[in-house]
């Protein structure tokens, strides 16, 4: 309160001979309350959305698999502001509210930098009322039916039942089904292991980047960058692997189909009495030559843009006639096909090098073998990078090499398993 502002109030009133309109005689100053702390999810914004969609980041992450890549930033924090406190006319501390913060704290696979929240691990982000965290394994308790939907994720996957027909099924990591897969696309980034089986359909394919262990096969396609090894039976189906395909365990029945592997086929049984249709082929890695493909594609449409590139900033670039000529938005233009072109390069330089590591894995396996530790029936294709032979009758215990000097399939008998 300001004496002096009162006592010149009430003599410019006196003087005046009128009220006054408006007269400060006292000051004091409202408290600020401070801020609550609060998260930003980046993940979550850049995520595409339903109408239906909670707002709630925990309800979100129940509703969807959000992904999360190690180093990734998965949360902003912005800290909570203290209060600052109020003082009355009669200069006296008016208490004020602080910020708190109640934002879920970090409890897994996460590490601050400053008040970033970044991923340790590739994994599923959840985001609870108390806690945030990232899980590798996403895990389903039963079946994995179309009400939960396709799976699209960056770690590895364990289902604890069957994959019934209607999903899809992509993980960048391992992957166990305790169960049987059943006429579904699986891609796999690591190990898949399937405790019964895999029974497709013509369109079913299976897509591993490691080892393949399960239980049997009926009509699917398998790509297997590993070994593949299945305990009794094969049928109908095509296999393509980078290893080895081994059926020693249990019944080791190779029924029907196609097996084209680089390293050695070692099988207890193959083909049936009457009408075999069973094609058993090393030597060669046909996924190998398959990415080849995509590379030798790659290469040369990176090389094109290259070339396109020089074509322009000759027209173009600085120390053309035309570069003196153009405007400034022309300039910016050129100056950012500058830029760009050392990164093509660089780009072209690695592909180069990635090719010729691909290119070795193509070459002709001379080590190839087809080992049958029991009965092999008539019909049976034995097929090597050179020659191929189909059986004319049934033997048992009989091991395939190929005599690069002679250039012929030999056939040695074999100790039965």
């Amino acid at each position: 309160i300001d004496p002096q502002a009162i006592r010149a109030a009430i003599g410019d009133e006196t003087h005046a001979s009128q009220p006054l309109e408006q007269v400060i005689i006292a000051k004091g100053q409202p408290p600020v309350p401070g801020k609550d702390a609060y998260m930003d999810f980046p993940l979550l914004e850049s995520m595409p959305r339903q109408e239906d969609d909670p707002d709630d980041p925990h309800l979100l992450c129940e509703r969807y698999i959000v992904n999360a890549l190690e180093g990734q930033a998965v949360g902003i924090l912005h800290p909570a502001e203290e209060g600052i406190a109020g003082i009355s006319v009669r200069d006296m501390p008016i208490p004020v509210r602080n910020g708190v913060d109640d934002t879920p704290k970090p409890i897994r696979k996460l590490r601050w930098e400053n008040n970033t929240l970044i991923a340790e691990a590739d994994g599923r982000l959840f985001i609870e009322q108390r806690s945030i965290f990232v899980d590798e394994i996403l895990k389903i308790n039963g079946d994995l039916t179309i009400t939960f939907g396709d799976i699209d994720f960056v770690g590895g996957v364990v289902i604890n039942g069957d994959i019934e027909s209607g999903v899809t099924v992509k993980c960048l990591k391992g992957m166990e089904v305790r169960g049987t897969i059943a006429c579904v696309d699986v891609e796999c980034g690591g190990l898949l292991r399937v405790r019964n089986g895999i029974i497709g359909s013509d369109e079913t394919s299976v897509t591993v980047g490691g080892d393949l262990e399960v239980g049997f096969v009926e009509n699917a396609t398998l790509n297997v960058g590993g070994n593949c090894i299945i305990k009794d039976n094969f049928a109908t189906s095509t296999l393509v692997c980078s290893g080895s395909l081994i059926m020693k365990q249990g019944r080791g029945h190779f029924v029907s189909g196609l097996a084209a592997v680089r390293d050695e086929i070692i099988v207890r049984n193959v083909g049936i009495q009457e009408n075999t249709k069973a094609r058993l082929s090393v030597g060669r890695d046909l996924l190998a030559e398959e990415r080849l493909q995509q590379m030798n594609e790659e290469i040369a449409e990176t090389a094109e843009r290259l070339k396109e590139l020089d074509e322009f900033l000759q027209q173009r670039g600085p120390g053309s006639p035309s570069y003196k000529l153009l405007t400034p938005e022309e300039c910016a233009e050129v100056e950012e096909k500058l830029e760009e072109r050392p990164e093509l390069e660089t780009e072209l330089t690695e592909a180069g090098e990635k090719r010729k590591a691909m290119l070795k894995k193509t070459e002709p396996n001379p080590n190839a073998v087809i080992n049958i530790t029991r009965i092999l029936h008539a019909d049976t294709i034995i097929e090597f990078p050179q020659k191929k032979v189909k059986v004319c009758e049934s033997l048992a215990g009989v091991t395939f090499k190929f005599n690069q000097v002679e250039e012929k399939i030999e056939a040695k008998a074999s100790k039965a398993a």
